[in-house]
């Protein structure tokens, strides 16, 4: 059956389902980037980083729109790693870019955990 719409939450959870199915290749997918030109640049909702390059996020992020700020909805969520392995608390609220309470180093993008709607209200 063929749907007449999706929400954002329907997208991602199919996208957490497939992620559970098979980690590594929704990962792959997910995190490949490609350039693109200008007039895709300028996409009033498609997400397009900072390099110029899109995602198969970027994309599915231009289904549903943006908010006053030119963000989407769907986010992937990842967790955030010591170079030298060092644990993190889980209910940590330390982002990529601060400093490793252990070892003083700087945290780094970790595993891709899931993804979730924004709430952009």
């Amino acid at each position: 059956m063929i749907k007449e719409s999706v929400t954002p939450q329907e997208v991602v959870d199919l996208l957490n389902n497939a992620l559970e199915l098979d980690w590594e290749a929704i990962k792959v997918l997910l995190s490949y980037r490609v350039p693109c030109n200008e007039e895709l640049q300028e996409h009033p909702t498609i997400q397009i980083r900072g390099d110029n390059s899109v995602s198969v996020l970027g994309i599915l992020n231009g289904i549903f729109g943006v908010d006053e700020n030119g963000r989407g909805c769907i986010a992937a969520v990842y967790n955030v790693d010591c170079p030298n392995r060092c644990k993190q608390a889980e209910d940590s609220k330390l982002t990529v870019g601060d400093i490793c309470p252990n070892c003083g180093s700087l945290l780094m993008l970790g595993k891709l955990i899931k993804f979730i709607v924004l709430d952009r209200k």
